[in-house]
């Protein structure tokens, strides 16, 4: 959905893959700390519960309910902004520099005549020619 909206641009094709994979990796960020800072704040009052001044827990969802009652539903996402801030460029950086670096080497490696199909018609071909039946017949290729 990312590139469709970077096609706009005027921009290189490898270009438009890395924002929009970058867009696509802050965005994933940013929808995955919802739910694993959470956690974190659980793991971590776990940890520090033998600590002297530190509450005792019976398991996981004893947490919860006392971090609820005493702090609010914001006690479970305590750090959620600088973890946003650290991962969601760090993950925006990584899925852009993937997204760059699959795409030069499909072009480059397999799909010189900038075909965007032309490596899956490669493969789709095998897969219905008659080499393909011969190869699963006589079990070549086949891993076990």
């Amino acid at each position: 959905m990312t590139f469709k909206y970077c096609e706009h641009f005027d921009l290189s094709e490898a270009s438009q893959i890395a924002i929009a994979n970058g867009i696509a990796g802050l965005m994933s960020s940013i929808c995955s700390c919802s739910y694993f800072v959470p956690l974190d704040v659980i793991c971590q009052r776990l940890m520090v519960q033998g600590l002297p001044g530190m509450a005792t827990y019976r398991g996981p969802f004893d947490v919860i309910n006392k971090v609820v009652r005493t702090e609010g539903i914001r006690g479970l996402y305590r750090g959620f902004g600088i973890t946003m801030l650290t991962q969601s460029p760090a993950s925006a950086l990584w899925w852009s520099a993937y997204g760059g670096a699959q795409h030069a080497i499909w072009r480059t490696c397999c799909c010189p005549s900038n075909s965007r199909n032309n490596c899956w018609c490669l493969l789709v071909d095998y897969h219905h020619s008659s080499r393909y039946h011969q190869d699963s017949a006589s079990g070549y290729g086949q891993l076990w």
